[in-house]
């Protein structure tokens, strides 16, 4: 079982148990439970925060059959014998986020199981769009069932604004990171109303600006060109480039962890 970054963070928050009707675990805890999946670890003075404990720990045993056997054993029914609340919580909250990597818990004869195979091939698609690439972008932003992760140095066309809002409103998750200047300030967008991250000028001069332009959809569908999300950008000779393809999707979405932790430390870097 191998899960991408942004199910294990989720998983991590999980297992950590801070939401009602999930069972909490203290550092004591979560040490016991990860040595008994090929972890060893002692607890100790300077215990990190419990759920970045448990999301490094998970990063430990990704990818094996470890990680399959712990999160079968966080919705064993005899771990709620004295809770006021049942399972059933759990599955679903685990559920929602594995289903990104193809997963399923699944139930048969009282019994569980998990559900789901990587995909054997990942097959690349990569389409070009010069032409009305506006249309294109909003098209490809309509079919985002799950999330939109983009990183795009200015958002000021309010047509791609109000799908970003009716998507969020549907139930997705739309996490943007956009450059922390006049451009964006003066757009009248409210940017808050999604998990908004805003790269301010860095360097040694503060003159460095966040330049990317490139969107994750669902975790398998990349858009990333010259085209800026502004109101003028269609009428420029702007391109942008959908790719299709997991294993790209994913380091993507890990450079967009990258800059948004940047962003959160304030430990800008000019990367070269």
């Amino acid at each position: 079982m191998k899960l991408d970054s942004f199910t294990i963070q989720a998983l991590a928050k999980i297992i950590a148990g801070d939401n009602e009707n999930l069972l909490y675990r203290g550092g004591p805890k979560l040490v016991t439970l990860f040595n008994e999946y090929g972890v060893r670890d002692t607890y100790g003075q300077g215990f990190p925060t419990r759920w970045k404990y448990a999301e490094e720990k998970l990063n430990v045993i990704n990818g094996s059959k470890d990680l399959e056997r712990l999160v079968l054993s966080l919705i064993d029914e005899r771990n709620f014998l004295y809770a006021d609340f049942d399972n059933s919580e759990t599955i679903e909250k685990i559920n929602k986020v594995i289903k990104f990597d193809k997963y399923k818990i699944i139930t048969f004869d009282d019994s569980y199981a998990i559900e789901g195979n990587l995909i054997e091939e990942d097959i690349v698609i990569i389409e070009a769009t010069f032409k009305e690439v506006q249309s294109e972008l909003i098209t490809q932003l309509e079919n985002a069932k799950y999330i939109i992760l983009a990183a795009v140095a200015w958002v000021t066309d309010e047509e791609v604004y109000e799908v970003l809002k009716r998507k969020k409103e549907s139930g997705v998750t739309v996490k943007l990171i956009i450059s922390d200047d006049d451009t964006n300030k003066k757009s009248g967008l409210d940017y808050n109303i999604f998990e908004a991250y805003k790269m301010p000028k860095f360097g040694k001069f503060k003159y460095n600006i966040m330049h990317n332009k490139f969107c994750i959809i669902d975790l398998k569908t990349v858009l990333e060109g010259s085209y800026n999300w502004t109101k003028s950008a269609d009428y420029h000779k702007e391109h942008f480039v959908v790719i299709t393809g997991y294993e790209n999707a994913e380091t993507f979405a890990n450079r967009f962890v990258e800059l948004r932790d940047q962003i959160i430390n304030e430990t800008y870097e000019i990367d070269f």
